[in-house]
């Protein structure tokens, strides 16, 4: 008997998480590095030292995930392998494999609670969905809290319960606690399902508490050796949630705020679906797991003033899920609207629409770097000035500087780095033709200026994706930095 079509899905999937994991490269938010590549590379000492950021002397930050990857650069360096572009690629290639694993048996679980008819779709949703396959090759407690919720879940679902089946799901349930402390609210929501909707036995629940436990646990001896103190980082992270931080200001926002940002940046063809699904099982199946889990950990999130997109993204692995319980929600309870458009053929012209936006958004993560591309322009420095010996200029404000500054780790030695607010400054003569200018447009003539001729080396963003960004990002599109290069002798024009 051959292999049903759908079979061969994680096929296709593993390899674009392969060039995902190639392609790309650097941080989709700073504390992707700073909170725990950073942390890392200080425990393993690696040269040169990058100044920790002001939560590791608060103590806030689990130190379960940097003590991975202190683990994996220290396995490279025994081997030979010293260049920290490696150490990262490493990182996501771990990351990517264990994402692999993770949806692999989250799907084969969890097809079962899928009506046949759209089983194919759960599959391609979970593995091709644009945005998943971006998150699967971050190493960021966001995407490993996921990875470890899907893996939970696999337990908790399986047609035949393993013996230790509770115990095993309650010590993954912890581990995504350790790395992303507020999903216990939908830790907690499932537990709550599993006693009184599945009404599981209290033998069962107990295990489910040890393994947490057992998690907890590890997640303190870990902690309290690296921090090189016994530390509880899960207390001090909510204290300091609740109190604040009297000397760092984080950004506010409205109550409602995550549901225009869920529409705009998962794209609205696929945001919106996944507010309708949303409002369908709350309307419609309040007792499904998905409810029990979202609901406090959205609720928990919408209540609290600072927002970012990236503290939803526990959640990711679950919306392909979530958008085929809806539609099947509309197929049973609208049969005879749902057989008029299909009937028709009304479906495919918007589903062949869809597919293709999503492909682009998918080519848009998998082959071009996160974030603002920093790591793109210092592969180049590394390719060209290997031995460094260089300057390099930041044109930004003090405030914005962050987003396209390179950590030192990224460049070779002898690379220096300063901001400036002029780029028609002559350069230090012992630097003359040695000059590196990292800017943004549009750029101002430098007529008079011996020295600060600048010609344009590399974009942070190659073309082809800015344009996609443009329409992506909206209002909020800015515009691409680029790399320039000094070119000896006059000039009446900074090269655009």
């Amino acid at each position: 008997m051959g292999m049903p079509r759908e079979r061969w899905i994680p096929l296709p999937a593993f390899v674009v998480l392969l060039l995902a994991a190639w392609f790309s490269t650097g941080y989709h938010s700073a504390d992707e590095f700073h909170q725990v590549i950073a942390f890392a590379g200080d425990k393993v000492q690696r040269e040169p030292a990058e100044p920790l950021p002001w939560e590791y002397a608060e103590r806030i930050r689990s130190a379960f995930l940097p003590a991975v990857a202190a683990g994996v650069f220290a396995a490279a360096r025994a081997v030979g392998i010293h260049d920290f572009s490696t150490w990262a690629l490493l990182l996501r290639l771990l990351t990517a494999g264990s994402a692999f694993v993770a949806v692999l048996r989250f799907t084969r679980t969890m097809r079962a609670q899928v009506p046949p008819a759209l089983q194919p779709t759960f599959l391609r949703l979970s593995w091709f969905l644009w945005f998943l396959p971006f998150l699967h090759v971050r190493f960021t407690g966001e995407t490993w809290s996921g990875l470890f919720l899907l893996l939970a879940l696999a337990e908790l679902f399986k047609a035949q319960p393993a013996r230790m089946g509770h115990l095993r799901a309650g010590g993954l349930l912890g581990l995504a606690f350790l790395c992303r402390p507020p999903v216990v609210l939908a830790v907690g929501g499932l537990l709550c399902w599993l006693a009184i909707v599945r009404k599981d036995t209290a033998t069962k629940l107990a295990a489910l508490a040890a393994g947490f436990g057992a998690a907890f646990a590890l997640g303190f001896a870990v902690d309290s050796w690296f921090y090189g103190e016994p530390v509880f980082t899960a207390w001090n992270y909510l204290r300091r949630g609740l109190e604040g931080s009297p000397d760092h200001d984080f950004m506010e926002y409205p109550w409602w705020y995550y549901f225009p940002w869920v529409i705009k940046y998962a794209l609205p063809v696929i945001g919106l679906p996944i507010l309708a699904a949303t409002w369908l099982l709350l309307r419609f199946r309040p007792r499904h797991v998905l409810v029990w889990m979202a609901l406090p950990f959205v609720l928990f999130h919408v209540a609290l003033p600072h927002k970012e997109l990236r503290f939803l993204y526990p959640l990711a692995d679950l919306m392909p899920l979530l958008l085929v319980m809806g539609l099947d929600i509309v197929m049973r309870h609208w049969p005879a609207f749902t057989a008029r458009i299909q009937g028709k053929g009304w479906i495919t012209g918007p589903a062949i629409v869809i597919a293709a936006i999503n492909l682009v958004a998918l080519a848009c993560v998998v082959f071009a770097p996160a974030g603002s591309g920093n790591t793109r322009l210092a592969s180049y420095v590394r390719s060209h000035w290997p031995n460094g010996g260089m300057e390099l200029r930041y044109l930004a404000p003090q405030t914005e500087v962050w987003r396209i500054k390179i950590p030192a780790w990224y460049l070779p030695q002898g690379i220096t780095g300063n901001v400036v607010d002029d780029p028609c400054i002559s350069p230090d003569p012992a630097l003359a033709g040695r000059s590196l200018l990292i800017a943004r447009e549009p750029w101002p003539r430098c007529a008079d200026t011996p020295g600060a001729t600048w010609k344009l080396a590399l974009p942070a963003i190659p073309v082809w994706k800015q344009y996609a960004l443009r329409a992506y990002d909206w209002e909020d599109a800015q515009p691409c930095w680029n790399l320039y290069v000094q070119e000896p002798g006059p000039s009446d024009l900074l090269s655009p």
